[in-house]
């Protein structure tokens, strides 16, 4: 599974989202926001795993209205990066793979 975040300039500093685990994170400074992100990520993967085996009749429901935020994400970045703009407030972070029988 292949989770996409996303980071976004703001008024108080910047936040960054998950768009597949619903998780964010915002600091002051882009490298702050990646870092505590990708920090939420890592505890959210470990907690998972920890209570996956504990109890095997763990539930994971979907993130609410994904496919309508998915695609607002991609028409909004796939326009910004058309016209060129240097100021979208909107940059893709990264893409992780996380262990699918999680």
């Amino acid at each position: 599974m292949i989770v996409r975040c996303v980071m976004k300039k703001t008024d108080k500093g910047y936040v960054g989202e998950c768009l597949e685990l619903s998780l964010a994170a915002r600091a002051d400074t882009p490298t702050g926001c990646k870092e505590r992100l990708e920090q939420s990520i890592t505890d959210y993967i470990e907690t998972l795993n920890i209570v996956y085996q504990d109890d095997k009749n763990v539930g994971i429901r979907p993130v609410a209205f994904y496919p309508i935020r998915k695609l607002l994400f991609d028409i909004n970045y796939y326009l910004c990066k058309k016209t060129h703009k240097d100021n979208c407030n909107l940059e893709r972070i990264e893409a992780r793979e996380i262990p699918v029988g999680v």
